[in-house]
This record gives structure tokens, C-alpha cells and sequence, in this order.
């Protein structure tokens, strides 16, 4: 009987873990903001764990909190990622170096999703929520 009970809870710890790892696959495991003019390069990526920030090549690495990473995937969950190459950016200041020209690539199930070139701050209507929160949080890490 101790055979069987020991048996018994072994397959739902493994059902258990298999489940999670199934669900684990059907999320958004990066998002990175690129924005780059003549001289300037700057690379933002936020994961569960943390946000990278590259800036002209000078390197950080800093914790995320987990609330702050749910509301990304929340708000980026929104976006139709099948669609997000082709959403319209609304001005052309970075044709002439005037802003620096941003790139949103989203990695969802193992896809990456890259949004079209727009002007950094101000990105197609359809990204606007998600490039609003996550230029947000990165400033917040800034000032702490």
C-alpha cells in the first residue's frame, strides 16, 4: 500500500510539473526596446527575472519586480502580435536623425514579433500602451 500511495504521488508530481512547463511555453519570455540614431544605441530587455539596459555599449543588469513584469506581459498580451509588423508609425523624425528610430521585438512561445521602425516616443497607437509602461518602469529604475 506505502508502494502504491509513494507511486500514486509521484505521477501527480510529475503531471503537476509537466502542466507548468506546458503553460510556461504560452507566454511572453522577452520583450526588448532597440533605439538607435548616429552615435546613439540603446537596447532595453525586460524578462521575468530582470531588465538589461545597454547604452552605448556601457552595460546594467537589474532585478524586476514581479508585479512590474505581470503588467508588462498584461498590457503586451493586448497587442496582436501577428499584426505588429505592420502597425503605422505616425511621424518620420528619424528619417533625418531628428529621434531615434525604435524597434519593439516581443518573444512569445519562442516567436519573435518585431514591430515596425518608429520614432521613440512615439510609436504606432497600437504599441503606445506597452512603449508608455515600459519606458516608464525603465525610468523609475533610473531614479532608485
Amino acid at each position: 500500500m506505502k508502494n502504491l500511495t509513494f507511486f500514486l504521488a509521484l505521477i501527480l508530481v510529475a503531471f503537476n510539473c509537466k502542466s507548468k512547463s506546458q503553460v510556461a511555453q504560452h507566454t511572453v519570455t522577452s520583450i526588448i526596446l532597440s533605439e538607435t540614431t548616429r552615435g546613439t544605441q540603446r537596447v532595453f530587455k525586460w524578462t521575468p527575472e530582470n531588465i538589461e539596459k545597454s547604452v552605448n555599449g556601457n552595460n546594467a543588469t537589474s532585478p524586476i519586480l514581479l508585479s512590474d513584469w505581470n503588467s508588462i506581459v498584461k498590457t503586451a498580451n493586448e497587442i496582436d502580435f501577428n499584426k505588429i509588423s505592420t502597425f503605422e508609425s505616425t511621424s518620420t523624425k528619424r528619417f533625418t536623425d531628428a529621434a531615434l528610430a525604435s524597434v519593439i521585438t516581443i518573444t512569445k512561445d519562442g516567436k519573435e514579433y518585431h514591430s515596425t521602425t518608429f520614432d521613440s516616443g512615439n510609436p504606432p497607437k497600437e504599441l503606445k500602451n506597452l512603449y508608455d509602461l515600459i519606458r516608464k518602469l525603465t525610468e523609475n529604475k533610473k531614479s532608485n
